[in-house]
């Protein structure tokens, strides 16, 4: 075999090798969307159940008072409860955690799938 079909050769599998990879990464990044997409849906369940408890409270507060808040005891903790509402700095939090996680999982994938040679991972 000349030099020439072996450099061929050597360049046609690291072809191969690399289309592997973005075949790989590829389907990991799909993987990560439909992580994405749940997080999405259980974020609207979540939203539809708080809508749903603060309905409830609602019907609590003004129980024998109409459309009106009430002033009995129970009509008082159900008006105090609909006033609790997370911080825009625990959200914040929040959304950051999730988008660290996300950035860290897709980190990880994505490294293992494109190691540079000579890495000692």
């Amino acid at each position: 075999m000349t030099l020439n079909e072996r450099l061929q050769e050597a360049m046609q599998h690291e072809i191969a090798d690399l289309k592997e990879q973005i075949t790989n990464a590829k389907y990991n990044y799909l993987g990560a969307m439909g992580d994405c997409k749940r997080y999405e849906e259980t974020i609207a369940q979540q939203a539809e159940a708080i809508r749903l408890k603060d309905a409830a409270l609602e019907k609590i507060a003004c129980i024998g008072n109409g459309d009106t808040h009430g002033n009995s005891i129970g009509n008082c903790l159900a008006i105090d409860a609909l006033a609790i509402q997370p911080s825009p700095e625990i959200l914040q939090a929040r959304d950051e955690r999730v988008a660290e996680a996300i950035s860290t999982s897709m980190s990880t994938e994505l490294d293992s799938e494109f190691l540079i040679e000579g890495d000692e991972k």
